[in-house]
């Protein structure tokens, strides 16, 4: 079975296969979904992720992050980590338009990427160190500092108003 070519994962098949009959907020669709949404760009890295990939698992984090947000406001460490995952992907997304558009159409793209890992980093805030999710933290504060330089440089170079 593939898509475009490609061959589905596990996670994908049993999406595919249990939409027709679980809600898609269930838990199995939801954890399936979240395992999917981690995976993507894992092994290889997002550079490495084709575009529907890239687009599934935006949509995958968005979906779950405001599903965990409902359900359990409390679970920052999951919330967070989950986060992290979409910023990663819209600053990839920013990335590539910027390839075919020029640097401009990255700014919105960056910026928005910017918001999500500011609440990625506030929510794990107090994750040990050497726990996967102070690590992350820790990433997330130093990509904090890449971004807004970035934000900076790309803005500087905006024509001046009239």
């Amino acid at each position: 079975m593939s898509r475009k070519g490609r061959t589905l994962t596990p996670c994908e098949r049993f999406i595919n296969h249990c939409s027709g009959y679980l809600h898609p907020s269930h838990y199995y669709m939801t954890d399936v979904s979240l395992a999917l949404a981690q995976m993507l760009g894992q092994e290889r890295g997002l550079a490495e992720v084709d575009d529907d990939r890239l687009l599934l698992k935006t949509q995958l984090c968005r979906k779950i992050a405001d599903l965990l947000e409902t359900l359990a406001p409390a679970e920052t460490r999951l919330r967070g980590s989950l986060l992290f995952e979409l910023h990663a992907a819209i600053a990839e997304t920013g990335r590539r338009r910027s390839l075919t558009e020029g640097p401009m159409a990255m700014l919105g793209h960056v910026t928005e990427s910017r918001k999500i890992l500011v609440v990625a980093a506030w929510l794990l805030r107090h994750e040990p160190a050497l726990l996967p999710e102070g690590r992350l933290a820790r990433q997330a504060r130093l990509n904090l500092l890449h971004l807004d330089e970035l934000i900076h440089n790309l803005s500087a170079s905006l024509p001046a108003p009239i």
